[in-house]
């Protein structure tokens, strides 16, 4: 037999095409553009029995098993999301053999265009909004419990700092600094309450659409137990590195405004906010400080974690 080097995998948009025709949706299920792609999935827009949809299709691992789990974790906050203020926008249809699933799109405009051109008090409405999301999204599997820096602490900071991490930074002061910043941190808030909770972790305005007054969240498809926290750190700093500080003043290196605003959500304690949440806006800092790949912005990071170190002085 003749050696033929492997052959490469289709093109996005066909691959999507392929998996479509031999599913039980054929000819109900049509493609339109690629919205995202990345080495474990691919998103596309498409109308399902002529309405518009999002179809997302895994490309890693299990396919199979991912869609399954996606199907779950959906349904389980959609049964409890469906109606009110906050929202989980629902799968139509999921095609597990072919390893993806169908959903339906978040009603209104995107949450993250709202907040950057809102106006102030608009903005912390907003930003207190998605607090509430998140309260409501975490009510029914969450648990307090006290913080320990060994299991709740800073535990990917060793790993990032080490020599050998694909990171342009990993070598600066500024990273080194950060990382012996939020360990102290984290020594400090031991014994601290810590609110766990079964969450996607990836809490950002991206994922959300506004809709007078109403908050609808996509992109859940996979849960894992998490410091409600962190979540919140990373809906923070998230702004802080699309927008900037602005002017003004800043708490941990974020606008303390918007700060202010999430904490009115009352998502977390005071305590919790005061000890618990300095540690994952670190620890995001930390992790955004490092450049990912062609295109990653890093000037705010910089401006935000070198306002964290420095106490939010200018």
């Amino acid at each position: 037999m003749t050696w033929a080097p492997p052959r490469p995998p289709p093109a996005p948009l066909r691959l999507l095409r392929q998996k479509i025709a031999r599913s039980a949706v054929a000819g109900r299920l049509e493609v339109g553009s690629i919205v995202s792609l990345h080495a474990e999935r691919i998103v596309a827009e498409g109308a399902f029995d002529g309405r518009p949809c999002f179809i997302k299709l895994f490309i890693a691992g299990d396919p199979a098993a991912q869609a399954r789990q996606a199907e779950t974790a959906i349904a389980f906050a959609h049964g409890y999301m469906a109606q009110g203020a906050f929202r989980v926008a629902p799968v139509l249809f999921t095609a597990r053999l072919r390893g993806f699933i169908v959903l339906a799109p978040a009603p209104g405009f995107p949450l993250q265009t709202a907040i950057a051109e809102a106006n102030a008090a608009g903005r912390a409405g907003l930003i207190g909004l998605a607090g509430k999301w998140l309260e409501a999204y975490c009510a029914p599997r969450r648990v307090v419990r006290r913080f320990s820096a060994g299991r709740f602490g800073a535990f990917h900071i060793p790993r990032m700092a080490r020599p050998g991490w694909k990171g342009e930074l990993r070598d600066s002061p500024l990273i080194r600094a950060l990382g012996e910043h939020v360990a102290g941190l984290a020594v400090a808030a031991e014994g601290a309450p810590v609110s766990i909770a079964s969450t996607h972790g990836d809490f950002v305005a991206r994922n959300f659409h506004h809709d007078a007054g109403t908050i609808c969240g996509f992109d859940l498809e996979g849960t894992r137990s998490l410091p409600v926290a962190w979540d919140i750190a990373l809906f923070l700093v998230e702004i802080a590195q699309r927008e900037g500080t602005a002017e003004g003043a800043t708490w941990c290196g974020i606008r303390a405004v918007d700060a202010k605003a999430m904490a009115a959500s009352d998502v977390i304690g005071a305590e919790e906010a005061a000890r618990v949440l300095p540690i994952y806006i670190g620890h995001h800092l930390l992790r955004r400080s490092i450049r990912m790949g062609p295109g990653w912005p890093l000037d705010n990071v910089t401006e935000a974690a070198t306002r964290f170190l420095n106490g939010d002085a200018s």
